[in-house]
């Protein structure tokens, strides 16, 4: 399977923040992810919120699939407070 993240935009549904669109081998496939609302790491969420919050999603969630809103949820929400590199960070890890 190829995987290629094509771009990462608001998200147009009310109780999502983002949606991740990606060529999953030649189809466009949309990942809502991030609770409207809700406090995350590009938020300047605590280091202990954020923290608390990977430790508990790791077990909870797969986070090493790239296509999970739990991965994207975990790695570009939760990673740091800088959205482009948590977005940088995320291609690379996954090779996407």
């Amino acid at each position: 399977m190829k995987i290629k993240l094509l771009y990462i935009r608001k998200s147009d549904h009310p109780e999502k923040k983002w949606t991740a669109v990606f060529d999953v081998d030649g189809k466009k496939v949309r990942k809502r992810f991030g609770q409207a609302g809700a406090d995350d790491r590009t938020l300047n969420a605590s280091k202990q919120t954020r923290n608390a919050y990977r430790k508990r999603h790791i077990k909870a969630g797969d986070v090493n699939n790239p296509l999970t809103p739990a991965a994207l949820s975990y790695h570009i929400l939760w990673n740091t407070e800088d959205m482009d590199f948590n977005v940088r960070d995320f291609k690379k890890r996954f090779n996407v």
